[in-house]
């Protein structure tokens, strides 16, 4: 996700009694708060997926998501969202003679709760608890406010600016094949799609939704105008440590942590079993064998 720590969590529902009202393009406040904000197009909207049968308000794209977009502009009280994250987040085909039954089989056509986000995150206007932080984007600088006994003239910072710290990529033809890395640990990576337009457009399990026109084509294959196949090749959030086409490829008694995307992808054409080739801490592991 995006390389920063979440700021306090404001509920745009209660506080002050403001409220947000979504439109096509995003929102209508009820006062315009977020136009003198410091930099607000630095702002992401969250939306977390609650159960309501656990009495926990349920936002976004359904259970196992965390769909995130930025916020595009904010004229007065108009609120306009990046694309296309919003349009793939609110605008999924949905099966004519089913009502919210979308075509992908996962998740709501829209955002659920009225498109209310749970929270939002990196603004300078909420850094109010230790150890919370604002990167402000085009000044690329960090603003923290420092635990109880924290220093920060003596403190270890780490802002990571890789996405890849190894990228092993084969073919069928001529895999990459009979390599080891034990003991050998992997941190500090990051991943900046979801702080791009794309942003975060979630179905599950770190799949989304991308491109201009997602929503409507990606991975719906025959079932819809223009559908792209095979069914259901979504946006794979990527590894900061990946192989495809590789043979013989070892991981072990490592550590993978501090990390933004995915961990470990073993990617096409990668026979390894993640059982035997992954000891983690903090992170994940993901295994995507070829398709056939």
């Amino acid at each position: 996700m995006e390389a920063h720590a979440p700021n306090s969590r404001l509920n745009l529902m209660v506080t002050d009694g403001r409220t947000l009202t979504a439109t096509a393009t995003g929102y209508t406040a009820s006062a315009d708060t977020l136009a003198h904000w410091r930099n607000p197009t630095n702002i992401e909207l969250v939306y977390t997926a609650g159960e309501a049968l656990w009495n926990i308000q349920r936002y976004g794209l359904g259970q196992w998501t965390e769909p995130r977009c930025d916020i595009g502009s904010v004229d007065g009280t108009t609120i306009t969202m990046v694309q296309p994250c919003w349009d793939n987040s609110t605008k999924r085909v949905v099966f004519p003679n089913i009502p919210g039954r979308t075509v992908n089989m996962v998740g709501p056509g829209d955002l659920t709760s009225g498109r209310q986000p749970a929270y939002l995150e990196n603004a300078f206007e909420l850094l109010d608890q230790p150890g919370e932080w604002y990167l402000d984007r085009s000044a690329h600088t960090i603003y923290y406010m420092p635990r109880p006994g924290e220093d920060l003239r003596h403190a270890d910072v780490e802002v990571p600016a890789l996405e890849k710290l190894v990228d092993g990529q084969g073919t069928a033809q001529a895999p990459i094949h009979d390599l080891a890395f034990r003991g050998v640990g992997f941190e500090y990576a990051t991943w900046l799609t979801p702080s791009s337009p794309e942003g975060f457009s979630e179905i599950q399990a770190g799949y989304t939704i991308t491109g201009p026109t997602g929503y409507a084509t990606q991975g719906l294959c025959q079932f819809a105008p223009g559908g792209t196949c095979p069914y259901a090749s979504w946006t794979k959030e990527p590894g900061n440590v990946s192989v495809s086409y590789g043979q013989r490829v070892e991981f072990t008694d490592g550590v993978f942590t501090h990390l933004g995307a995915a961990g470990l992808d073993l990617g096409n054409g990668s026979p390894t079993s993640p059982a035997t080739a992954w000891r983690s801490a903090g992170s994940t592991c993901r295994w995507a064998p070829t398709r056939t």
